[in-house]
């Protein structure tokens, strides 16, 4: 368990239990990155985050999409999918490890709980969640309140 903060890039890696951390990217990648090992801490939680984006997905458990076609521009891999959803933005919907699965309760990772972290960190990656109703930081506060209460 440690933490690099010489990186061009921050991620969360779960088999080294590390974090690497870009020195510019303030609290609210931390918590991001910290969001990441939380999911890794117990594989419920993955199960909990699945769960709750196929409920964002209305039940369409195939509702995946390149993140190319939500961002014009950017360098998403072909490999980097999204849950078609109704969250704020539509990298919160990632899902990791899929590669030709269609079902994503095959998925290994999410942005869900970094995300909420995230937003929990930062007021307003935060305000636009709540303002677009899409109850992320209700789930995430209430898994929370659960492992913690």
């Amino acid at each position: 368990r440690r933490i690099d903060l010489n990186r061009t890039r921050s991620y969360a890696e779960l088999a080294a239990q590390s974090i690497s951390l870009n020195p510019r990217g303030g609290k609210r990648v931390l918590w991001h990155e910290v969001g990441h090992h939380f999911e890794f801490s117990n594989p419920n939680y993955l199960k909990m985050a699945l769960a709750y984006l196929t409920e964002k997905a209305e039940g369409d458990r195939s509702a995946i999409a390149h993140l190319s076609r939500f961002y014009e521009n950017t360098s998403f891999g072909k490999d980097e999918v999204a849950i078609v959803d109704s969250l704020s933005s539509p990298y919160v919907g990632k899902v990791y490890g899929l590669k030709n699965a269609k079902d994503i309760h095959n998925a290994n990772a999410t942005e869900i709980f970094s995300s909420g972290f995230e937003y929990l960190a930062n007021n307003r990656s935060g305000a636009i969640s709540l303002i677009n109703g899409d109850g992320l930081l209700e789930f995430v506060t209430g898994i929370l309140k659960e492992v913690h209460g």
